[in-house]
């Protein structure tokens, strides 16, 4: 079992992984939003493990702003590590996932599915500066790229199928995570000035 962590937190992660069973980790610290970073990511690990069989598209993060107050860098940036590392790790992928016949699974959301859904730390912005509408008048940025990065998977699995590579797509709705915990901590604190 191999485990490819390409994370900023990559060791803990490894270490962690070893003692749930993994006989192999690798720890890659890229910036995903390089188009040469992202090559050489696929590059290293087949280079080492002598091939792919997956590839866990779950490069992402978040910018908050409404489509009149997202700077257009923001959006750029999010669009760039949201999809376009994705769109670049496939690309490099793809001849070694179909010698294995491998998968592609990309980790979405479900605010790519419903621009007025309440989830993560969007929902709770809506709630204390939107009145509660349990809309996400935040997330111009990431509800659209993840959108794009749903149809995206669409037409990889279309064109790919036939070579024998499996697409899917998992968008989880809100899960409370650390950075999200610690966003909706200063938010509060603003909040209570």
């Amino acid at each position: 079992m191999l485990l490819l962590c390409v994370l900023l937190s990559s060791l803990k992660h490894a270490l962690n992984y070893r003692k749930l069973g993994a006989t192999e980790t690798i720890c890659l610290v890229k910036d995903l939003t390089k188009t040469e970073q992202c090559q050489e990511t696929i590059d290293e690990t087949v280079g080492k493990m002598g091939g792919l069989n997956i590839l866990i598209g779950n490069a992402g993060a978040g910018t908050l702003g409404t489509v009149r107050g997202l700077k257009e860098e923001d959006f750029r940036w999010t669009f760039e590590l949201n999809l376009m590392a994705n769109v670049t790790l496939t690309k490099h992928a793809l001849p070694h996932l179909e010698k294995t016949k491998g998968n592609i699974l990309f980790i979405s959301s479900i605010a790519g599915l419903f621009v007025n859904i309440c989830c993560d730390v969007n929902c709770l912005l809506s709630f204390l500066f939107f009145k509660g509408t349990g809309q996400m008048p935040m997330g111009a940025a990431y509800n659209s790229v993840k959108a794009a990065l749903d149809h995206y998977a669409r037409q990889v699995a279309l064109e790919e199928a036939p070579k024998g590579i499996r697409v899917n797509v998992v968008s989880p709705g809100c899960i409370m995570v650390e950075y999200q915990m610690a966003m909706y901590g200063k938010v509060m604190s603003k909040e209570e000035e």
